[in-house]
């Protein structure tokens, strides 16, 4: 699936760096994410796991249905991960490790706990160039 992926990325002119290091795409994990945060609880996430998650996730009653999906449940813990390697704060692979991750792949990772991937305001997110409102305010497709 992910050579597919690769390759509809590279018709459009998105440069893949597979290790994630540089770049807009690196790799993520859901249950690898959720056993670096120290999630005990195994099986599928729900809805209420995000909340607790992620304190910072406000989701519109009308969409709360959505969540019923695993899918949707894990792409969201993939997010926040993505958002973690924009601010630099995963887990990279060590420089022994780098050319081998460049054709391998590598999944990131944060130790750091979830609400901490997005800074306390608007202002300093947009002051440090991010965009973690977008995180508060997900467009999800029932």
């Amino acid at each position: 699936m992910w050579a597919l992926i690769e390759a509809d990325l590279a018709e459009r002119g998105v440069a893949v760096d597979r290790s994630g290091m540089t770049g807009t795409v690196c790799e993520t994990y859901p249950r690898a994410a959720l056993n670096a945060w120290g999630w005990a609880k195994k099986g599928k996430l729900t809805l209420e796991d995000l909340c607790r998650l992620f304190p910072f996730l406000r989701v519109p009653r009308d969409f709360t249905g959505s969540f019923a999906s695993h899918d949707v449940c894990d792409a969201l813990v993939c997010a926040v991960v993505a958002r973690a390697r924009q601010q630099g704060r995963t887990l990279c692979p060590p420089e022994l490790d780098a050319d081998l991750a460049r054709e391998e792949g590598w999944i990131h990772v944060t130790l750091d706990q979830p609400h901490s991937q997005l800074p306390s305001t608007r202002q300093q997110d947009e002051e440090a160039g991010g965009t973690a409102g977008a995180l508060t305010r997900l467009p999800v497709v029932p």
